[in-house]
């Protein structure tokens, strides 16, 4: 297998992206860039400098639509999800490129290739102390998944760190990866997209509290540049950009500017 350099993998990406917003715009499926990809395509007109991967949005129901029909040109492309795979290890879907092979820094053993993520956006409570408590339960979930998930490293963190993360992985070693998985996604799927006031990607590993908004800012789409293509974007992304990141045309500071991923790709 041949290793791809970080251009190779991002034309990689950006030719998934290309299909991927193809065949949603034919289908009748509602898409939009999001997270950095969004952020990228109103501050850069493409990637973030020193981001390397991308991510769009689909709201729940167009999102089982994709998953059901999603067909690439010779089968290049394949969409990944729970909802089509029992073992798949994530709440969200991805797009793979099926001629190459991603190998990633994380306690998972499951095979997948270059890919592009695809994130779901579902219905949250809106009585606060019903969300308050929606929230939690998430967030348990989330904690215990990402001690299943992380990966032991003398050399990436303290010993201390290690060896609290292996006591919590031989306590939780009972507990199932998959079992978890589809907790999560049970729980996150109880309120309907098109009947809740507020929404937003309970399926996220990192989301927040406070980053559920209206309904209405996922449901108006507009077109952006990204990487001298022009795809679907939240119509309302300043409220949605200035939710996840604040002063979102501020630069962050140096030290702040790299990537969150640790990959090696390669073309079989």
């Amino acid at each position: 297998m041949k290793e791809l350099n970080i251009e190779e993998i991002k034309a990689s990406q950006l030719k998934i992206l290309k299909v991927v917003a193809f065949f949603c715009e034919k289908n009748d499926i509602k898409y939009s860039l999001y997270f950095g990809t969004l952020l990228g395509a109103v501050r850069h007109q493409g990637y973030i400098p020193w981001d390397d991967d991308i991510d769009i949005m689909i709201p729940r129901p167009d999102y089982n639509k994709f998953i059901r029909t999603f067909k690439s040109p010779n089968n290049e492309f394949k969409v990944k999800s729970s909802l089509n795979d029992a073992n798949y290890p994530y709440t969200f879907a991805k797009v793979e490129n099926v001629n190459s092979r991603l190998i990633e820094f994380i306690d998972l053993p499951y095979d997948i290739g270059i890919n592009i993520d695809v994130f779901p956006i579902d219905g949250v409570p809106e009585e606060q102390k019903t969300y308050d408590r929606f929230f939690r339960n998430l967030s348990l979930r989330r904690y215990i998944l990402l001690i299943k998930s992380i990966k032991i490293s003398f050399t990436k963190r303290s010993f201390y760190k290690n060896i609290v993360l292996l006591f919590l992985k031989f306590i939780l070693k009972a507990v199932s990866y998959k079992s978890i998985i589809k907790s999560i996604n049970v729980h996150i799927t109880k309120y309907e997209f098109s009947e809740s006031a507020y929404v937003m990607a309970s399926c996220f590993p990192g989301v927040k509290r406070h980053h559920k908004l209206k309904r209405e800012i996922y449901e108006k789409y507009t077109v952006l540049d990204f990487e001298s293509n022009k795809y679907k974007a939240l119509e309302y992304y300043e409220e949605y950009l200035k939710m996840q990141y604040g002063n979102y045309m501020e630069l962050p500071q140096m030290s702040d500017r790299m990537t969150h991923h640790s990959f090696k790709a390669y073309l079989k």
